[in-house]
């Protein structure tokens, strides 16, 4: 199953187990985390699909996507991030096209596959961005 069709059935509130990464799950829902507000010290060590409303913005090279709500660690509370080098993107199957018209100061869903989000510099709350984004438009 591709990225695209978990995240299909996820929207679908389809209920079945999988394997994912070499793991066993016993529901998709344990794969996708909604950014709402936590600690990112609540989040597994797996990699997971974190979503959210975000907004895409383009930069020199590539382009951020900043979530519309916040997450915490210790003392800062941010709206995590996370920058996508345009290299990476349209290797990964992106149009620069599309890319151009996903930066139009509307936010879209966002799906990102990826590893718990870090702290960077004590100032920020980044995922680390490793290829798999699906974007949703409402």
């Amino acid at each position: 199953m591709g990225f695209s069709s978990l995240v299909d059935s996820f929207l679908a509130n389809e209920t079945f187990g999988v394997r994912f990464n070499k793991k066993s799950y016993n529901d998709i829902k344990e794969l996708f985390i909604e950014i709402n507000g936590q600690d990112i010290s609540e989040f597994p060590e797996e990699v997971r699909v974190y979503y959210g409303k975000a907004w895409f913005n383009k930069k020199e090279n590539g382009y951020s996507i900043v979530f519309d709500n916040t997450l915490t660690s210790a003392d800062i509370t941010k709206r995590p991030s996370t920058y996508m080098p345009l290299e990476q993107l349209v290797e990964s199957g992106f149009k620069v096209s599309e890319l151009e018209k996903l930066a139009d100061n509307y936010p879209k869903t966002v799906f990102l596959l990826c590893s718990k989000p870090y702290v960077n510099q004590k100032t920020y709350i980044n995922f680390n961005f490793e290829g798999l984004v699906e974007v949703r438009f409402d």
